[in-house]
């Protein structure tokens, strides 16, 4: 389990150069509720999770950001939803899989939304030599390269692919992590026939409260 906030009001106030009281505490909740069962169920959730590292380069226009891998085992597994996971400058995100040669964006949102499990576009089955991709857009600061990591300062590109497949299944199956660096990396250049990027995004910034 992972447990991961986006920052506080408190924070936001302090990036942007304002006095802080730093002796104000605060607290973010965070509720779980479990339920269990006797009956042993059929199925269960596999996770993959598709990043990057490196940096956005800076500049004024909307970019993206991309990674991919190659579903390397024998076991099919039944995308059940996605996740998306971007900071401050993320402001929109697809999840693609290719099968055969043909690519399909199979779920895609708004990262600024607040975070939960989305439904895919119909029953999308993931099979040996397969790919799975992600494709994030970003609005580039003018001022500096932002790297790829955990503070607020710097951004994500995570997409969460959850799965079903047998109870039971190797562990190695239960999780797959999936990394690309950038912007050495694009896939328009190892997939021509990739669907095409959106032009409707403008790359001026607005006005909203991003999701916890």
């Amino acid at each position: 389990m992972q447990v991961h906030l986006k920052e506080t009001d408190a924070e936001k106030t302090d990036h942007e150069d304002s006095k802080v009281d730093k002796s104000e505490s605060v607290t973010e909740r965070v509720s779980l509720v479990i339920n269990t069962t006797a009956t042993r169920p059929l199925l269960e959730f596999g996770l993959a999770i598709l990043q990057n590292t490196g940096f956005i380069p800076k500049g004024s226009e909307v970019v993206t950001t991309e990674s991919a891998c190659q579903w390397q085992s024998e076991q099919p597994v039944v995308i059940a939803g996605i996740r998306l996971h971007t900071h401050s400058r993320g402001v929109w995100m697809e999840a693609l899989l290719e099968h055969k040669g043909r690519w399909q964006v199979v779920g895609e949102g708004d990262p600024s939304l607040p975070e939960d499990v989305l439904p895919v576009n119909g029953t999308r089955v993931v099979q040996r030599g397969d790919f799975l991709a992600a494709r994030c857009y970003f609005r580039q600061d003018p001022a500096r390269d932002i790297p790829f990591g955990s503070s607020w300062t710097e951004e994500m590109c995570n997409l969460h692919v959850l799965y079903l497949l047998p109870i039971g299944a190797a562990p190695s199956i239960r999780f797959q992590l999936c990394t690309n660096q950038v912007p050495s990396i694009a896939l328009r250049h190892l997939f021509p026939n990739l669907p095409s990027l959106r032009t409707d995004i403008s790359p001026e910034p607005e006005d909203r409260e991003v999701g916890m």
